[in-house]
């Protein structure tokens, strides 16, 4: 009935909501200590490049240590949310009501959109590390800035970091997958294309 799923449907989002509290303060952990040495990077003149080297390596095992015991949870919330989006549009075929299929369209709808907030909240520590956007003042993208400005003796030590960073970006992984802010995206347009379909079909049946 009706009423059963939307009842199986809320005890799954409060699960969701309480591993995503756990996965929230991890976050901000890591978002905290790779703005450490976004400061650093961006304020200090005098860099010794290979000591920031070490320390981002460092940085970044600290980070996948904080993660590593998350990972089956955010994996498993992500499972349970687009289990709830699944069926609460496989339903939509079932119920005949329109009032009945408004109402778990608007449900479906807030759930998408909370998944994807999810994933591009989880993507931020990726940007922080590699993003070319000037306003997201990532790591990679202020280590560039000092190319032609530092000292003859410092270039291959901070080369070596910039490619450092580049090739070892730190990132939360979702099924051994970095999530990154394009892929989130994509996931936002597929939802935003194909529920309105789905919905709009079982309108018209």
């Amino acid at each position: 009935s009706s009423d059963l799923y939307f009842i199986k449907t809320l005890n799954v989002t409060v699960i969701w909501i309480t591993c995503w509290i756990d996965i929230f303060l991890v976050l901000d952990i890591s978002t905290s200590s790779l703005e450490v040495l976004t400061t650093k990077i961006e304020m200090d003149r005098d860099i010794v490049w290979s000591d920031l080297t070490r320390e981002y390596h460092q940085l970044v095992g600290f980070i996948i240590g904080l993660w590593k015991p998350l990972q089956p949870a955010v994996s498993v919330s992500i499972v349970l949310f687009s289990t709830n989006i699944f069926f609460g549009t496989v339903s939509a075929y079932i119920w005949k009501e329109k009032a009945l299929m408004a109402m778990n369209f608007t449900f479906v709808a807030m759930q998408c959109v909370l998944l994807v907030a999810a994933l591009l909240t989880q993507a931020t520590v990726h940007s922080m590390c590699v993003s070319k956007r000037s306003a997201r003042r990532s790591i990679a993208f202020l280590a560039a800035k000092h190319y032609g400005r530092v000292s003859s003796s410092q270039r291959i030590d901070h080369h070596c970091f910039v490619s450092c960073v580049n090739q070892r970006p730190c990132a939360v992984l979702v099924f051994n997958c970095m999530m990154t802010k394009s892929t989130a995206v994509t996931i936002a347009r597929l939802l935003s294309a194909a529920i309105p379909i789905a919905y709009g079909f079982a309108l018209k049946i």
